[in-house]
């Protein structure tokens, strides 16, 4: 027996002879008045002169099935909190067979009852062990908690028989509905009779719906809870509309086995919300054919599903029908850290064998952030919007920055029916190249090219130019953006490792990441220095659009657009643009005109020399920026362009010209020079073209 402390503090008190007896006994006494209240809602009998009369001749189970009976108690004593309500004491059996929903909700609407009359900070349902079978949804009000004994130890075994508390749902709609803030559910097993007994014939909509229709629902609290056999329907269900806000609520441990969907986040118009939602430590699974996702999250307008986060999820179903985790909805995102994706039977769950993505993310999401483990198989969507995406698994590669793309011509200029500049294809020569539209590019100064190959042929397309050895790095990563409807229509591999392939394009109709890491094997073993280049490559069969490829050595992306330009060398494919400037020449009295000297501004590499009209004299140039020391670095080229005919540029100890021949414009003249240490400069070409 638990001894109060305000007991122990009164006997003390005794023992040492303070003048505080009074007060301590005082306040004894009004425990033990309080403790017999609760005895009395708790039981419906009497067992003391003090309690009410009214309740001494029934007998205590009859009470407690009589809503009238049972409310005269509430009203009788009641007077202070009462925060705890056991089920069976309101008429629950929990034997599995009788039908316990009106007995449960009656402890719930006392528990709510005691919130609103009473003001405490909230009131429990206390489930006990047993199987409390129901045929009408619970709905669990802000403030009350749902608490059962737990599960046992083995609570998905046919009879449930395992000592924990066990909810029995047959119904159409939610077996438990949340609304409001602080509501809680704890500790026990939900599920759904409707493929267990014969006698329930009702498919149910799902197992838990937290909904805010036009309210806002906040705090809510989940923990280890299980809910399984909803193979109709959703395990959980967060469902914002009408203006509803969920926020800010916790889902610890929570077991989802066999639904239909595991867990789906929707905010159902442009005025709600589902936002900064936490998920830590459960697991969603089946070994079963019937779930279509295990997370699915759509917003129907911009960020209205936002900041959800998973934390050391397991989502291990075999297969699902469309995805383990789909995304949908502008700016809908969702946070996966550290998570477990893995489902064995995706490896080959399309037509033909062919495999299909765990994650399907849809290309107007924005934002979302995974890592973890992610086998077998990819994730479908635009990592250009999803740049924090990056698990750990060696047939998909994820997005982190690097610094150069070692592929020439990676924005594919210079394409025609048969060829692409820098890039060589091979097979059957009865493919077509087509340059797409700008308007179908994806990142930008990247042409997007469609090659078709007839789905009974194969080609393979791989880079011209053997890519150089990297000392520092035995393993790389390469891979290209690619969209087609054709299921497997492209993959990449290492042509001197033929085993070496990545997961295919899964024909969803997306863009989507086609690339690989690769280690290679040979580098270490082989003396011929040829050899252990790698070779990265592409097959392609059907028809598929692709764009941006990239290659970088480490287990590093490139994000396509980097700088390709370094101090070891480049190479352009398309237009290179220059600085252009006017330049004026010095009218007669300005700086300059006396001496021969040329101002140019240090800004571009192109200048065309404009005469005025006053400039009817043809000037003498001898010199450039030599006053002011604004000299162009060494090795920069510099182009003059010259408007007026019989300008002339004289050879001398500051512009060296070829031949030491003075240079003497004609109507289309140019001049172009090397700049070197000290702002000299050296011809290199001039152009003299005469129009007569």
């Amino acid at each position: 027996m638990k001894i109060s402390p305000v007991a122990v503090a009164a006997v003390s008190a005794l023992a040492g002879g303070t003048f505080f007896v009074g007060s301590i006994l005082q306040k004894l006494s009004s425990e033990v008045d309080d403790l017999q209240r609760q005895v009395k809602v708790l039981s419906g009998s009497s067992s003391s002169s003090s309690f009410s009369s009214s309740t001494e001749a029934e007998p205590r189970a009859l009470q407690r099935n009589n809503p009238k009976k049972l409310n005269e108690i509430v009203a009788e004593t009641c007077t202070g909190p009462c925060a705890l309500s056991y089920a069976k004491d309101f008429g629950a059996i929990g034997d599995g067979e009788t039908d316990d929903t009106e007995a449960i909700k009656r402890a719930i609407e006392f528990a709510a009852k005691s919130i609103k009359e009473e003001g405490v900070s909230g009131g429990t349902v206390i489930l006990g062990p047993g199987v409390f079978r129901t045929s009408d949804t619970l709905n669990v009000p802000g403030g009350v908690t749902l608490q059962g004994q737990g599960y046992g130890s083995d609570p998905t075994e046919e009879l449930y028989a395992s000592g924990g508390s066990f909810i029995s749902y047959c119904g159409e709609e939610y077996a438990v509905k949340v609304t409001g803030d602080g509501a809680a559910l704890r500790n026990f097993a939900l599920y759904d009779r409707y493929l267990i007994e014969e006698g329930c014939t009702m498919e149910a909509q799902g197992g838990i719906l937290v909904e805010a229709d036009s309210i806002t629902t906040e705090s809510v609290s989940v923990s280890r809870v299980l809910v399984h056999k909803f193979e109709t329907g959703t395990a959980l269900e967060l469902s914002a509309k009408n203006g509803g806000i969920i926020s800010h609520s916790v889902f610890d441990d929570l077991k989802i086995i066999d639904a239909k969907v595991g867990i789906n986040i929707s905010a159902l118009d442009e005025n709600s919300y589902v936002i900064s939602n936490r998920f830590h430590d459960g697991v969603i699974k089946t070994d079963k054919n019937t779930m279509e996702y295990a997370i699915y999250a759509e917003g129907l307008a911009h960020r209205r599903v936002d900041d959800i986060q998973f934390w050391s999820t397991s989502i291990i179903p075999d297969i699902t029908a469309m995805a383990h985790v789909y995304i949908k909805g502008e700016g809908t995102n969702l946070n996966l850290q550290r998570v477990r994706i893995e489902g064995p039977g995706m490896l080959e769950a399309n037509a033909g064998g062919l495999p299909r993505p765990l994650v399907v993310i849809e290309e107007e999401s924005s934002r979302n952030i995974m890592n973890g483990i992610l086998e077998p198989t990819n994730v479908q969507a635009l990592l250009s919007r999803n740049p924090g995406i990056d698990f750990v698994t060696p047939k998909w590669v994820g997005v982190s920055s690097s610094e150069v793309n070692m592929f020439d011509n990676a924005p594919f200029h210079s394409v025609n029916q048969k060829d692409i500049a820098s890039w060589e294809l091979t097979g059957p020569d009865d493919y077509e190249i087509t340059k797409q539209p700008d308007s179908e590019t994806l990142y930008p100064d990247h042409n997007v090219v469609l090659i078709a190959v007839p789905e009974y042929d194969m080609i393979t397309l791989q880079p011209k130019n053997e890519l150089p050895l990297n000392q520092a790095e035995a393993s790389y990563t390469f891979g290209v953006y690619a969209k087609s409807d054709i299921p497997n229509s492209i993959v990449a591999l290492d042509c001197r490792q033929d085993e070496v392939k990545s997961i295919g394009h899964s024909g969803g109709g997306g863009w989507e990441f086609i690339g690989l890491s690769a280690f290679n094997q040979n580098y270490w073993a082989l003396a011929d220095a040829e050899a252990k280049n790698p070779c990265p490559a592409f097959e392609i069969s059907g028809e598929v659009e692709i764009t941006a490829p990239t290659f970088a050595y480490g287990e590093v992306k490139v994000i396509p657009g980097a700088d390709l330009v370094s101090s070891s060398g480049a190479a352009f494919f398309g237009p290179l643009a220059f600085g252009t400037a006017m330049i004026n020449l010095p009218a007669p009295g300005e700086p300059g005109a006396e001496d021969g000297e040329l101002t140019l501004t240090n800004e571009g590499n192109i200048f065309k020399i404009k005469a005025r009209p006053d400039n009817e004299v043809p000037r003498t140039i001898q010199s450039i920026n030599k006053s002011n020391a604004d000299w162009f670095k060494e090795g920069t080229l510099v182009t003059l362009l010259f408007e007026q005919e019989g300008t002339r540029v004289e050879h001398s100890e500051d512009i060296k010209l070829l031949g030491e021949e003075d240079f003497v414009a004609s109507k289309v003249a140019t001049l172009t020079l090397l700049a070197e240490a000290e702002g000299k400069l050296t011809e290199v070409t001039r152009n003299t073209l005469s129009l007569d």
